[in-house]
């Protein structure tokens, strides 16, 4: 068991601090010059958990999940409140012969654009599309792993388009969890790390 299909709390979440993360190495001349290499081509999000204030019952959640984990051993959902829906994604355009499509979300700044698989999207939210019609029949979405895989192979040149919600996979990044306990009902939480993982390792 890597990898459990369950949700980090969405109120311990909030006021998290982080987002995505690259690798780069710089050499620079003495001219100033530099040649910068990129030793990933795919982003790595990384989150901080900060809370002043959980409740027992939120300390209890965090708890369990945390030993039932076992550190950073197992992976599990998380949603990044500042980037976790895709709206009128393009997911691939029909040949006739494809039925999976990977659900991805794409980044688009002056007309520049970084494509992100998405893997753990919310079904409820997922709304397909063929050429801008939507449909809701002929179809299943896979919540592991982001694959909408239609019964039969649309039509050459259908466009394929979707709207949805979607979570991170992540793991703790850490082996040790430090609670404050502040009184009845109230604790504090600084720095719990989480990092994003390939959910199918």
């Amino acid at each position: 068991m890597n990898f459990l299909e369950v949700s980090f709390p969405d109120n311990v979440s909030i006021g998290a601090i982080g987002g995505s993360n690259f690798s780069t190495t710089i050499s620079t001349s003495s001219s100033k010059n530099e040649l910068r290499s990129s030793n990933w081509m795919v982003a790595r999000c990384s989150y901080k958990i900060n809370c002043n204030i959980l409740s027992d019952y939120h300390v209890s959640n965090i708890i369990s999940l945390f030993n039932i984990c076992r550190g950073k051993a197992v992976g599990f959902r998380y949603k990044d409140w500042s980037d976790y829906q895709a709206l009128n994604v393009t997911i691939g355009t029909a040949d006739g012969t494809t039925v999976a499509f990977q659900l991805k979300k794409l980044y688009i700044f002056g007309g520049y654009s970084y494509s992100r698989k998405i893997y753990k999207p919310i079904i409820s939210s997922v709304k397909v599309y063929l050429n801008g019609v939507p449909t809701s029949t002929g179809f299943v979405i896979d919540s592991t792993t982001g694959l909408v895989t239609f019964n039969r192979p649309p039509a050459t040149g259908i466009l394929i388009t979707a709207d949805f919600m979607f979570e991170v996979p992540v793991r703790f990044n850490t082996d040790s969890i430090d609670i404050c306990y502040q009184g009845k009902n109230k604790y504090s939480l600084q720095g719990l790390e989480l990092i994003e993982i390939n959910p199918f390792q």
